[in-house]
């Protein structure tokens, strides 16, 4: 029977490692990301300078609409998070820093996964990473 070899494994960057990375210009982007309601990465791409000196400590704004879309993008009806009567605000995306890995698939970025909370540090429960 013939061996196969295991994928190879991408293990959480410290961001000690990501700074090395990133002063050495291995790593040039930041993709800041949330889980949609489909499963789906929304979010941002950051330079990692950036990530690294304003996202990294207080996390960064996202528009309440990427909780509010069907799978082609558009506005549904029936939310109670947001609409378009009552507006669509800002979140804050909190980087969860055990989720941040390199992404073999992108030259020279790294992606962390978010935590979705309001202005004022509470949870957005109907967030997926909340559910």
């Amino acid at each position: 029977m013939r061996q196969v070899s295991p994928v190879p494994e991408n293990p959480p960057l410290s961001v000690e490692r990501l700074r090395e990375l990133v002063h050495a210009g291995s790593v040039d982007t930041v993709v800041v990301a949330l889980t949609d309601m489909q499963g789906r990465l929304q979010g941002k791409r950051c330079s990692a300078r950036y990530f690294l000196e304003h996202v990294l400590d207080h996390g960064t704004e996202a528009c309440n609409y990427l909780l509010a879309v069907d799978v082609d993008m558009t506005t549904v009806d029936g939310y109670e998070l947001t609409s378009w009567e009552t507006g669509y605000g800002d979140f804050v995306l909190r980087p969860d820093l055990g989720t941040l890995r390199l992404v073999p698939w992108q030259d020279r970025t790294a992606v962390v996964l978010c935590d979705v909370r309001w202005q004022d540090g509470t949870p957005v429960a109907p967030s997926p990473r909340q559910m």
